[in-house]
């Protein structure tokens, strides 16, 4: 049985934001010594899949119980990985569609929406059918996510700065990767899961009511540009 206190599980699940935090610098380096950035990053991707699939055939047992009943890792991956990146592939066009079409402000918010449904369905619901509905929110709000998260810059950024506010962008997204965990694990430790889940809902709530002001500002935004020169370097 695979057994772990707070920290140990908050580093597993926030280790690979570290990279992110890294990442500018990284891109710079990368950049300066004259190999493709795109090239770089498809292969710090492809090892970081293969880190995660050893972890996983390694942690072949673990600890989650529902109603008293320990879980396989079946459903367990069926839960937290199949599901929701089976909705995060069919959307993923979806959302690319939208966001050239959307206000940007409203796309966030209609994506932090999806989120706080999904917490609320998984951690909330107390049934199977939550589990697997929170499952598709996570993933339908997940892909649109990755579009916004990438692509927001190219919006609202200067041209020359782009890659200036990218860099910044990534580093505090892998900050809040880190940090998130770690309070998480310590609050689960003494908090019923469905009270962090209604703090969780209360947090995008709060986010949510900050972006709708800038609503008006979202009409403003340019067409983000077609980096095809990048991509098929």
């Amino acid at each position: 049985m695979y057994k772990a206190g707070p920290l140990a599980k908050a580093l597993v699940a926030g280790g690979g934001s570290v990279g992110l935090i890294l990442a500018p610098w990284v891109v710079s380096r990368v950049e300066a010594s004259g190999w493709p950035v795109a090239k770089a990053a498809a292969r710090l991707a492809a090892l970081g899949a293969v880190s995660f699939l050893v972890m996983a055939l390694v942690n072949t047992r673990y600890d989650v119980r529902w109603h008293g009943q320990l879980l396989t890792a079946g459903t367990i991956a069926l839960l937290t990985g199949v599901i929701p990146n089976i909705a995060r592939l069919i959307l993923n066009p979806v959302w690319g569609w939208l966001f050239d079409r959307m206000n940007f402000f409203v796309l966030r918010l209609t994506l932090n929406l999806g989120f706080a449904l999904g917490i609320l369905s998984f951690f909330v619901s107390g049934s199977v059918a939550g589990l697997v509905a929170g499952a598709v929110f996570f993933g339908i709000s997940n892909s649109g996510a990755d579009v916004a998260w990438g692509l927001w810059v190219t919006k609202f950024a200067p041209p020359e700065r782009v890659a200036d506010y990218m860099a910044v962008h990534t580093c505090f997204t892998g900050l809040r990767g880190v940090v998130a965990p770690v309070v998480a694990f310590y609050l689960v430790a003494d908090l019923p899961l469905y009270v962090l889940g209604w703090v969780s809902v209360g947090l995008i709530a709060i986010g949510s009511a900050v972006l709708v002001p800038e609503i008006k500002f979202g009409k403003t935004a340019r067409p983000g540009p077609t980096l095809v020169e990048e991509i098929y370097e």
